[in-house]
Formats: structure tokens, C-alpha cells, sequence
């Protein structure tokens, strides 16, 4: 495939689950997020892939390629089909560019999207699955709280009594409903989220957006989008679920339109939803990190 397959590839998947009414960025407990890992390394996928492998309905929550099943000595079962996985490497191009940290010219490097092949453990045979433990989080609604405290650097937070939750670039100030006003703690938290993801665009922080400005109206989906999958991943993290992953289907058809007038929306928007993820609860990446094209280890999608 070249890059402009990929995207509609990763776009196809993601509107067939919305065209059956179901939104890949919820988490609930029968599509959980941040599940889904590499038998490789045993790390989770990040990025786009998280939502993508998420769509599995096999009972393994690892994942591998070909040529790893060959190497752990199975197989792949017969008419099994593979599920495609997306990353970024960077290639150095001929234009040189002055280093801002160190002031030193080096050849500019840009990221080019590339794909690999996975099979789910559950379609091979002659591999132990390492089976999972049960992810034991023994109070969720304690673990968002602390992430929310030891966001560092966060905006400030403000409980209104007007029922609106928003976030305003020009204050760099997050406005919240008291939590009253939520039917549920999952949809106070997802909302808490959802708006701190928000502020992480700020100059100060991830920089998505100018200070004191308003997000673009052509950059208007993409902000909301980022907001959306952010907050499902903190969601996960906390081992917060929602009761079910279907949403109206106004909500669902607008992402259908967003999606199908531009194919790299839903890669864009996972890539900087996972940076504002990691920037909330402090992670540090190596993005700059090359990986084997066979045999790549799952890596957040760059900006």
C-alpha cells in the first residue's frame, strides 16, 4: 500500500463501527481500551492502533507478526486474515536545517506513515497465549482524581453552577459543571477529560493552538476529535468504563462526515490525543526512535 492506502485503510475500519452504532473511543468492558499488546515486547498499542485492535473480537489480547508466530514455532491458522497495525519512521531528507537545541546543521528529517501485519495469538495454533491477569484497579474514581492532581502545569479549574463544561484558550481556564449534574461518575470524569485535553493544546503545554486564540474553524474537528480519544484513553487508564459504546446516531453520523471529508483525521487525531495523554500523566516517548520495518515495536502516531 502506499500512504494515501493506509489512511483510508485505518478510516474504513474506524466508520464501520460507527455505521453499526458503535463509537471505537469508548471503553467499555467488552471493547476495552489499551488492551490490546505486542507478543514481542509486551507492550500496549498506542495510537490509532489501540482503536483499531480494540475492533478484534478474538480472545487473545496479544498480537504478532507472521513472522514472530514462525519464530515462536506455530502457525498461523488456514483462511485466518491479519489486521493491519500503522507507525511513523522518520528518513533523513538532502535539505539541511539548523538544530534549535544545538545550533548545528543536520539533514531535516520527516516522518512518512508506514504499515505491518499482525495476526491476534487467538488465530495461530502452536503458541501459548500469555493470558492476561484481570487489571486490578481497586478504586478508579480515586485514580482519576490523581491523575487530575498530578497533572502538572494544568490550567486552572473552575466548578461553575451553569451546567456548561468548556474550555477557553483566552484564559487558559477550565470550566466545569458541579459533579451533580452528571448522571454517572463515568460521564463526569470522560467530560473532565475531555476538557483537559482541551487545555493541553495550549503554547505552554503541547502547543495545538495560539495563545488567547480560538481554535481554527478548519481545525475545529480535529481539536474535538483529539479531545474525544484523549479522554477515552484517560478513561482506560483509571479503569473507568462507560455502560455501553453507542452513542446517538447524530453523533455517530457526524464523525462518518468528518472521517469521509479527510482520510487522516482519525490518524492525526489519535497521534496527538496519545501526546496529550502522556504529557497529562508526565510519560516521556523517544518519537525520534527508528523502527525495523518487519518487525516494528507499536509506537504512538507523531504529530
Amino acid at each position: 500500500m502506499n500512504k494515501p492506502e493506509v489512511y483510508d485503510y485505518v478510516t474504513e475500519r474506524i466508520i464501520a463501527r460507527l455505521e453499526e452504532g458503535e463509537v471505537p473511543w469508548i471503553n467499555t468492558r467488552t471493547t476495552p481500551l489499551l488492551l490490546a499488546r505486542s507478543a514481542t515486547t509486551g507492550k500496549i498499542y498506542r495510537g490509532v492502533n489501540a482503536f483499531l485492535l480494540t475492533n478484534s473480537s478474538h480472545a487473545s489480547a496479544f498480537w504478532a507478526t507472521y513472522r514472530t508466530v514462525q519464530a515462536m514455532k506455530g502457525n498461523v491458522k488456514k483462511g485466518e486474515h491479519s489486521t493491519m497495525c500503522v507507525f511513523w519512521k522518520r528518513f533523513e531528507t538532502k535539505e539541511m536545517v539548523v538544530d534549535r537545541r544545538t545550533g548545528e546543521e543536520k539533514h531535516k528529517a520527516v516522518p512518512v506513515l508506514r504499515y505491518y501485519n499482525v495476526f491476534n495469538l487467538d488465530q495461530c495454533e502452536g503458541v501459548q497465549d500469555p493470558l492476561l491477569d484481570a487489571v486490578d484497579i481497586p478504586d478508579p474514581i480515586a485514580k482519576a482524581d490523581e491523575v487530575i492532581a498530578n497533572f502538572t502545569g494544568k490550567s486552572e479549574v473552575v466548578f461553575g453552577s451553569n451546567g456548561k463544561a468548556f474550555y477557553s484558550p483566552s484564559a487558559d481556564r477550565v470550566v466545569m459543571p458541579q459533579q451533580s449534574a452528571f448522571t454517572s461518575s463515568a460521564q463526569f470524569y470522560r467530560t473532565y477529560f475531555h476538557e483537559l485535553i482541551h487545555s493541553t493544546g495550549h503554547p505552554a503545554r503541547l502547543n495545538r493552538f495560539e495563545a488567547g486564540q480560538p481554535v481554527p474553524d478548519n481545525e475545529l474537528g480535529l481539536e474535538e476529535l483529539v479531545a474525544e480519544m484523549g479522554s477515552a484513553m484517560l478513561l482506560a487508564e483509571c479503569g473507568i468504563f462507560e455502560e455501553c459504546a453507542e452513542k446517538s446516531a447524530s453523533y455517530c453520523q457526524h464523525w462518518i462526515n468528518e472521517l469521509k471529508a479527510d482520510t487522516k483525521l482519525i490518524v492525526k487525531a489519535a497521534g496527538k490525543a496519545q501526546r496529550a495523554v502522556d504529557h497529562i500523566l508526565g510519560r516521556s516517548y523517544d518519537h525520534e526512535e527508528h523502527h525495523s520495518e518487519t518487525e516494528p515495536t507499536p509506537l504512538a502516531m507523531a504529530a
